[in-house]
Formats: structure tokens, C-alpha cells, sequence
């Protein structure tokens, strides 16, 4: 995971912004826009990712603003483009961006964080991740959580499934999947099978 902000060191918002990515223990790269101005793709890019107008991008305070005539209503967006470029003080505020598994994350992006996709992250079970396999190595998983929402009740869990499991291995010798019908997976969050048909010897 890289980590990059726009940061004009002038700026108390950009300032309070550097300290807090710093108190997370992410140390980011630093890109000073008043000494290394953007080009233009990467600042279209960073204000469209924002979710923002370019015009909302523009900083009016202590900048030549209003010397420019920038609150002209009939000034394109590639000219208030050109006017940020030339005079990087313009920008309004600090762009933070983080790359994560090869993904641009802006600032305020909206994130589905998926517990079964983590279960199966191959940069900790290698690349047999995405398979079912009782007998490999014990390592850290997420199955019941983590930190404060770590399942209470993952004890009283771990027992009630070996108890059913072995009472139904018990009852149902050679139980197995049916190989002419595999489980489907749905669901986004909860992602488990909605039938799971099975074999058994009588």
C-alpha cells in the first residue's frame, strides 16, 4: 500500500491532514504542488476522482483569484485548469490518494470491506489461498473478526461445530459433496452457499 498527498505546507487543513496519515503509522509520499505543480493529467485526475468540480478545487483566500477574474461563471473548466497550473496556490486543498493492490483509493472513496476475500488473501496463504484445505498451516485469519469486534462467542462456536460435525459424520457414513452438483456461492458481504448437496453411503 502507497500512500501520496498533494500537500501545500502553508495550509493548515493540508498540515492537520499530513498529521493524521502519520498518527496511523502510514508515513506518505509528499508531494509539495507549490514546488512540484501537478501536470494537467494528474490534476484532472485528482479532482475528478474527488468527486469534485473543478471550480470547487479552486482556493480563493491569499491567491490571485480574484486579480484573475476566476469568479467568472463563463470561464471553462480548462481554463480554471490552466489558471491552477500557472499559479499552483489555486489548489484548495490537500489530494490524498492511496494504491492499494494495485487500485487508486481517493480520498473519501467509499470501501466494501470483504472478511471472505480477506480469509483467502494469497500474500498470506500463498497460492493455493482460493482452495479448501483442512490440513494447511494455522495462520491469522478473520473468520471471527478482529480487535474489538472479535466474536465473543468464537469458543462456544468452535465447539458446537465439531460436536454437530462429528455427530453427523457419525450418522452419515462417507458423507460427501455431490460432484454433479456443486455448491454455489452468493452473497456479498456473508458469502456462503444456499444448498449444499451431499452423498453418503447407506
Amino acid at each position: 500500500m502507497t500512500t501520496t498527498i498533494y500537500h501545500n505546507p502553508q495550509c493548515g487543513t493540508s498540515r492537520n491532514t499530513l498529521a493524521l496519515i502519520r498518527n496511523a503509522g502510514i508515513e506518505p509520499k509528499v508531494v509539495e504542488y507549490l514546488v512540484h505543480p501537478p501536470s494537467r493529467e494528474t490534476l484532472t485526475g485528482l479532482i475528478a476522482r474527488a468527486g469534485m468540480t473543478v471550480r470547487e478545487a479552486l482556493r480563493e483566500k491569499g491567491t490571485p483569484y480574484a486579480e484573475l477574474g476566476l469568479d467568472d461563471p463563463m470561464l471553462s473548466d480548462d481554463q480554471l485548469i490552466d489558471a491552477m497550473l500557472a499559479h499552483p496556490i489555486l489548489i484548495n486543498r490537500p489530494f490524498v490518494e492511496t494504491e492499494l493492490g494495485g487500485t487508486t483509493v481517493p480520498a473519501g472513496a467509499n470501501l466494501g470491506l470483504l472478511v471472505s476475500s480477506a480469509n483467502r488473501d494469497a500474500d498470506v496463504w500463498g497460492p493455493t489461498a482460493d482452495e479448501f484445505n483442512l490440513f494447511r498451516p494455522k495462520r491469522t485469519h478473520a473468520a471471527f473478526g478482529f480487535g474489538t469486534h472479535y466474536c465473543s462467542g468464537h469458543h462456544f462456536s468452535r465447539v458446537q461445530m465439531r460436536i454437530a460435525l462429528t455427530r453427523l459424520l457419525e450418522r452419515l457414513p462417507g458423507l460427501r459433496l455431490d460432484p454433479d452438483r456443486p455448491p454455489l456461492f452468493t452473497g456479498w458481504e456473508f458469502r456462503a452457499p444456499r444448498h449444499l448437496h451431499v452423498l453418503w453411503d447407506a
